[in-house]
């Protein structure tokens, strides 16, 4: 009759060593295999992600120290990726369609990032970052972003990605209102479709000395890559230490009656 428990328990091979024999039975073995995968393929996960990181920041330091380019060219003549790369831009702010991104954090006090749109000879957009600014105390009043008059409308800084959308729930999509307006998602769409204009699917963060520029983070990309080898690590010790116990739970010392 047939009975999977037997066959589940049933073991393997016997190998003899020294005074011990090795025996593991079929239902440990399995178990063992799967979770050795999952262990060492989130150990994989988190190399790769490391990798790509520490890419990501020899990128960021290579483009830096190369002398601006042009935006518009860039756009038309890059044959590669041109994310961080080292521009300037000059056209016309969009100075009365200002967007304060919410929920930004710095150094553990509340605030906005200011986007202002930036309308180029070419009639395309794009959104400067102007960095981050305090929350006044109450959330209905707003934080005073008006430019420097007299500054020149030249914008050098760096080529980044548009932040990501991400989920949005039904009660947190953006209202349009009264500008500027304080959102709570970065949608390029929405925003070419309200002001008329065609934007990069880019934004330009200011550099610190620029004019018109206030509080400018670094640029991170997440959890660093030594944060992810430390996790990588981890996967694969406790892949070493179920591999440890998977032996030691199969391994007996012989009875001499």
């Amino acid at each position: 009759m047939f009975n999977i428990k037997q066959i589940l328990l049933k073991p393997l091979y016997h190998i003899h060593l020294g005074e011990f024999y090795f025996r593991p039975v079929l239902l440990t073995s399995i178990v063992t295999l799967l979770l050795l995968y999952v262990l060492i393929s989130l150990g994989n996960w988190q190399t790769h992600r490391a990798q790509y990181k520490e890419h990501l920041m020899q990128q960021l330091a290579e483009r830096q120290h190369k002398a601006a380019t042009d935006l518009s060219y860039l756009m038309t003549h890059s044959n590669g990726d041109p994310d961080y790369s080292h521009v300037y831009a000059h056209g016309q702010f969009l100075a009365n369609k200002q967007l304060l991104l919410d929920n930004r954090v710095e150094n553990n006090i509340p605030g906005y990032e200011v986007y202002t749109p930036l309308v180029l000879p070419n009639h395309k957009a794009i959104l400067i970052d102007r960095g981050w600014v305090q929350q006044a105390q109450s959330r209905q009043q707003m934080p005073d972003i008006q430019f420097q008059t007299k500054a020149a409308n030249i914008v050098d800084g760096t080529l980044l990605p548009s932040p990501a959308k991400g989920l949005v729930l039904g009660g947190y999509t953006n209202i349009y209102q009264n500008w500027p307006v304080v959102i709570q998602y970065l949608d390029i769409n929405e925003i070419s479709e309200l002001t008329g204009y065609d934007f990069y699917p880019y934004v330009i963060r200011m550099n610190k000395d620029q004019p018109n520029a206030y509080t400018i983070p670094a640029i991170t990309f997440g959890l660093s890559s030594n944060r992810h080898r430390g996790y990588a690590f981890q996967w694969y010790t406790l892949a070493l230490t179920l591999l440890i116990i998977y032996f030691a739970v199969n391994t007996k010392r012989e009875r001499h009656d």
